[in-house]
């Protein structure tokens, strides 16, 4: 049995997630991570499942109480700690919009979905919750983007499983992972988002609050994820008006959601965001003009939730109609 305060009391590092919090625990503590939350929590599953989407109240109770750390501090390591203010539904199972599929098939993860920065890792030794958001996709402290798998092998990440901070399928040290080239633009877009998950508006977008900044982003987003020619156009015309490299790539899928793409592709569509977005919403209206958006096609398959894309597609398609 364990005491009601642990040798180590491993309290939550500032923006660090449930699992990292937890798996730092056990590893600080010199406890097996497995053994750990055996005892602490017997029989209970944990990890065949997205422990910071699930946010289990039980698991956070223990967990506090274990290294006396505060119910506010433990709330904040959390998905559910953002409702309201990235998204407006906390969804416990399904796809949460704007946070990554781990991919979770019983304690192993097939998706792409926990992002790290070998340099935080190196200099601050946790996983951060924001890493989990799907428009994060770059160290805005350490200027390079992140990486979604291990960088010798390929393997998703598994904060669980292996050695800390290691790859579980390699034993490759995920700290040593190589610098990867960043898009500008993307970066910051994504500072000022940042900024909005604090509620602090810095863009010259017509939204009021965090939350409609956040659905405009998720928007423009499926505005330009697709497969269809037109929306192939679209990003084509953004590149010759706007900036940005005609050789950007995306998955093969038709209807992809960016919460279950790879980092690469969510930092491209980022990229794109970030130039249409840009002059709101004239680069908008004359890359869509140029790629001759029609009414029924920019709505198709999907419907904007933000009242400013929605305001100013409608009035763009109506003068083109």
């Amino acid at each position: 049995m364990l005491p009601k305060l642990l040798p180590v009391r491993t309290r939550p590092k500032p923006g660090e997630s449930l699992s990292s919090w937890l798996a730092r625990t056990a590893y600080e503590n010199g406890i097996y991570l497995q053994t750990f939350c055996h005892l602490v929590w017997y029989r209970k599953p944990i990890w065949n499942r997205d422990t910071d989407r699930t946010g289990d109240f039980e698991i956070l109770r223990h967990l506090a109480s274990l290294t006396a750390t505060s119910p506010t501090q433990a709330l904040q390591t959390i998905i559910r700690h953002y409702e309201g203010i990235v998204f407006r539904h906390y969804l416990v199972s399904g796809t949460q919009r704007h946070v990554t599929s781990l991919g979770v098939y019983h304690r192993t993860r097939r998706g792409y979905g926990q992002t790290y920065c070998p340099l935080c890792l190196l200099e601050e030794g946790y996983f951060k919750l924001k890493w989990r958001f799907s428009f994060i996709t770059a160290c805005s402290r350490h200027d390079q983007r992140l990486w979604d798998r291990c960088w010798q092998c390929g393997t998703p990440i598994c904060i669980h499983r292996g050695k800390w901070m290691h790859c579980d399928a390699c034993q490759a040290d995920l700290r040593h992972a190589p610098h990867l080239k960043r898009d500008s633009r993307a970066v910051e877009l994504q500072k000022r988002l940042e900024g909005a998950l604090e509620n602090k508006l810095f863009w010259d977008v017509p939204v009021r609050t965090s939350l409609d900044f956040f659905d405009l982003i998720h928007d423009c987003t499926r505005a330009l994820g697709t497969r269809y020619e037109r929306n192939k156009a679209f990003r084509t015309a953004i590149c010759e008006l706007a900036g940005g490299s005609p050789d950007w790539i995306f998955p093969t899928e038709y209807y992809p959601q960016m919460e279950t793409m790879e980092c690469l592709y969510r930092h491209q569509l980022m990229a794109f965001a970030a130039r249409i977005l840009a002059n709101w919403p004239w680069t908008f209206i004359a890359c869509a003009t140029r790629a001759d958006f029609s009414t029924g096609y920019i709505f198709r398959d999907w419907k904007p939730t933000s009242s400013e894309f929605r305001r100013v597609a409608e009035t763009f398609l109506a003068y083109k109609t």
